[in-house]
């Protein structure tokens, strides 16, 4: 199995699968960022709007030098599947790394809606 596979959903929209393996190399450590980001952006060349390869990329840009890139992909993965485990929260997490506190914000009270079956975030108030 390769890094990372692809298919087509029943929509016809060419999807990703980022492997186990791929996905330890992501956490592994930032040593491995250029070798992760270089297999990333094959993917995201091949399936630019995927929500799980955007997201892997977001992971793999925080992890490496320039972590202001990671919003990009993040924000793509949650417009793309805000479904997706885990990309509301590291998209608000990423904007507000890069200083963007209302967007982060707002990110992260759909994130705590999420979890906690609101699914509007209301029940955090406001200062």
């Amino acid at each position: 199995m390769g890094l990372v596979q692809f298919y087509v959903d029943q929509f016809g929209r060419v999807k990703a699968i980022v492997s186990k393996k791929a996905d330890k190399l992501l956490q592994s450590s930032s040593a491995n960022f250029g070798q992760a980001e270089k297999m990333l952006e094959e993917a995201l060349a091949i399936a630019p709007n995927d929500a799980e390869t955007n997201l892997a990329m977001g992971r793999c840009q925080l992890n490496g030098p320039q972590r202001h890139k990671a919003v990009e992909y993040l924000l793509k993965a949650h417009k793309a599947d805000p479904s997706v485990p885990h990309v509301t929260y590291m998209a608000a997490y990423a904007l507000q790394l890069n200083a963007r506190w209302k967007e982060a914000i707002v990110l992260f009270e759909e994130h705590l809606g999420s979890i906690s079956g609101t699914g509007s975030g209301s029940h955090v108030q406001s200062r």
